[in-house]
C-alpha cells in the first residue's frame, strides 16, 4: 500500500516569523519537527539560512511502532495519531459481529477519540497475542478485510470502546521504503471471543410491568420497553413506529427508530443533516447511557412537530430514535412523549443479532377480559378478542382455497345481530394498494352506479389496513382489508347501515372490538 511521505515545510520568513513571536511550530507528516524561538527584539539583519530543524523519525519496528500508538491513544494526543496515522486520512474502522464485518470510516481522529474510546478506558497491547483462532473458523484477521498480508501487520489490544470493555486488532500498513503507519482498526464489541460466540438472547432485555410492553427486535440486536397504548409498524427498510390507534394520530406522542450504518460519515456530519443550517456545531450536544454506549441528544428541533432525536453508534450501526411532539408546548401530550422517551431510552439494551429472527412487540394476543374471549385461528395466523355470546365457526373455505372464519349470535342466517367473516386467502404479490384497487373496480363494475368509497391509514397490529364503507349486498358491509406476509385479510362487518337499530350498534361494538384487540401469530 504505497502512500507518499508528506511533510510540511515553512518558508523561511514564516519559520522567522514564528520565532519573532515566541512560538514553537509542530510540522505534521513523518516526523516531529521543533523549531528553536529565540526572539528577536532588534532591528538586526534576517538571516539569509534557515535554523537548524530537529527530526525524530517514527519507529520503524511494528512492534515499536504499535508501543507509541497505544501511548498516543492512552494520552488522546490526538495531533501525534494524525502522524501515525499519516494525517487525517480516511482510515478502516470495522466491527466484528456474528452475522458478518460492518465497514465505518471515521475521517478525522477527534470523532474516534470522542465516539470510540471512553475517557477513563485504557488500552493495553499484547503485541505477542496469537491471533490464529481469535475470529470464527480460525479466519486470519489481516486477509478476512482483502488487506495484503505481506504489507500489513495485526496486533492486538484490549481496553478498547467507550466502556472499555471491547477487543481490537490494529493494522500497521509498510510502507515500500520501510516506515509504517497506522491504516486501520478492527473492533470486536465485548471481546472476540463474546462476539463470536454471540447469540441471540433475552436475558438483558427489561422485564415488562404493568402498563408496559416489552419489544425484541433481534435482527437489529435491540430491546426496550413502551407503554402498552402503542402499536408497532415495522417499515420495509426496518425502521419501527411507535404509534397509538393511526400513524396520521396528531393528538398523540409518536416514536421512529432507524437503523443504518455510519460508513462515510461522521457523527457530526450525520448531526449536521438532522440540524438547521445555522445550528453552532462548535457545541456538544448533551449525551446520556443508552444500554451501555453514549447517546447525543438533539432537543428542540423544528419540524412539522418539535421533535428530539437520540443518536448512538453500536457495532458500525447509527441508531436515531426520533421522539415527536414532545415539549411543555404540547402539554399533556408533551409530558406523554416526555414518559415515552424515559421509558424507551431507560429500558433500551443491545442483544445478539438475529438477521433472521421476526420482531416481537407486546404480547402474541391480548389477554381475556371480562365480558371477553379470544379466538385464535393457527390456519389463518390471527387472534382477536370477542365479546360473549358470539358462536364461531373456522371450518369454512373460500372459493380461492383460503380460510373463512364466521362470528355470529345464533346463526348463519340471522340479520338481527351483528355478523363477522374473517378471510385469509393468498396475496399472489399483490400489495395492499393494488388489492384495493381491484376491490373498489370489481364493487364498480357489478354496480356502475355505485361509488366505493374508502378509507386509509388505519393499523391493526403494526399493519396498514384500508376499509370500504357501506358496500352493497344483501346487507349493507364495512370491509377492512390489509397484507401481511404474503396473504390478504378481509374483515367484513355486517350490517354497515343505521336503520337496523340494534344490530348496527352491535356491528359497531364488535368492529370496536375487533380492531382494538386483532394480533398476528408471531410465526410466519
Amino acid at each position: 500500500m504505497p502512500r507518499t511521505t508528506r511533510i510540511i515545510i515553512l518558508g523561511v520568513l514564516a519559520t522567522l516569523l514564528a520565532g519573532a513571536l515566541g512560538v514553537a511550530v509542530l510540522q505534521i507528516g513523518r516526523g516531529t519537527f521543533r523549531i528553536p524561538t529565540t526572539p528577536i527584539l532588534d532591528a538586526s539583519p534576517i538571516p539569509t539560512e534557515a535554523p537548524q530543524v530537529n527530526f525524530e523519525p517514527l519507529p520503524r519496528d511494528a512492534a515499536k511502532f504499535v508501543e507509541m500508538l497505544v501511548d498516543a491513544l492512552n494520552a488522546r494526543d490526538d495531533e501525534l495519531l494524525r502522524i501515525l496515522a499519516t494525517d487525517d486520512h480516511l482510515m478502516l474502522m470495522a466491527f466484528w459481529r456474528p452475522d458478518g464485518i460492518v465497514f465505518a470510516t471515521e475521517p478525522i481522529i477527534k470523532d474516534l477519540l470522542a465516539f470510540h474510546l471512553g475517557e477513563t478506558a485504557v488500552l493495553t497491547a499484547d503485541p505477542g497475542r496469537d491471533l490464529t483462532g481469535l475470529l470464527d473458523d480460525g479466519m486470519d484477521p489481516v486477509s478476512v478485510l482483502g488487506l495484503d498480508v505481506d504489507q500489513v501487520s495485526a496486533y492486538f489490544v484490549s481496553g478498547w470502546g467507550l466502556n472499555g470493555e471491547d477487543e481490537a486488532i490494529l493494522y500497521i500498513a509498510h510502507q515500500p521504503d520501510g516506515s509504517l503507519y497506522w491504516y486501520g482498526t478492527l473492533v470486536g464489541p465485548g471481546g472476540f471471543a463474546a462476539t463470536a460466540a454471540e447469540k441471540v438472547s433475552v436475558a438483558n432485555c427489561a422485564e415488562p410491568t404493568a402498563g408496559t410492553h416489552q419489544l425484541i427486535y433481534a435482527a437489529k440486536g435491540v430491546c426496550f420497553l413502551y407503554p402498552k397504548e402503542f402499536d408497532v409498524f415495522q417499515a420495509e427498510d426496518g425502521s419501527l413506529t411507535l404509534y397509538v390507534g393511526s400513524l396520521l394520530n396528531t393528538e398523540a406522542p409518536g416514536a421512529t427508530i432507524s437503523f443504518e450504518p455510519v460508513d462515510n460519515r461522521t457523527m457530526y456530519e450525520r448531526y449536521k443533516e438532522f440540524l438547521p443550517p445555522d445550528f453552532n456545531l462548535d457545541v456538544e450536544p448533551p449525551t446520556i447511557n443508552m444500554g451501555g454506549e453514549t447517546a447525543a441528544i438533539l432537543d428542540n428541533l423544528p419540524g412539522q412537530d418539535i421533535n428530539r432525536r437520540v443518536v448512538t453508534v453500536h457495532d458500525g450501526t447509527l441508531i436515531d430514535i426520533l421522539i415527536t411532539r414532545i415539549g411543555p408546548d404540547y402539554g399533556a401530550v408533551g409530558e406523554q412523549a416526555e414518559a415515552l422517551y424515559k421509558m424507551i431510552t431507560g429500558s433500551f439494551q443491545f442483544i445478539g443479532v438475529e438477521p433472521e429472527a421476526p420482531l416481537l412487540a407486546g404480547p402474541e394476543c391480548p389477554q381475556e377480559t371480562a365480558g371477553m374471549k379470544l379466538f385464535t385461528s393457527p390456519d389463518g395466523g390471527f387472534c382477536v378478542l370477542l365479546p360473549e355470546g358470539y358462536a364461531v365457526n373456522d371450518s369454512l373455505i373460500t372459493a380461492n382455497g383460503g380460510t373463512e372464519t364466521a362470528v355470529f349470535m345464533d346463526s348463519l342466517l340471522d340479520t338481527s345481530h351483528a355478523r363477522l367473516f374473517i378471510t385469509v386467502e393468498d396475496a399472489n404479490g399483490r400489495s395492499l394498494d393494488e388489492i384495493t384497487q381491484a376491490r373498489k373496480a370489481e364493487i364498480e363494475s357489478a354496480m356502475p352506479s355505485f361509488d366505493a368509497m374508502g378509507s386509509f391509514g388505519h393499523m391493526l397490529d403494526g399493519i396498514p389496513a384500508n376499509q370500504f364503507e357501506q358496500l352493497p349486498g344483501q346487507d349493507l358491509s364495512r370491509q377492512v382489508l390489509m397484507v401481511r406476509d404474503g396473504r390478504v385479510y378481509t374483515l367484513t362487518f355486517i350490517p354497515d347501515d343505521t336503520a337496523a337499530g340494534n344490530a348496527y350498534t352491535e356491528m359497531q361494538a364488535l368492529y370496536d372490538t375487533v380492531m382494538d384487540s386483532f394480533s398476528f401469530l408471531w410465526q410466519k
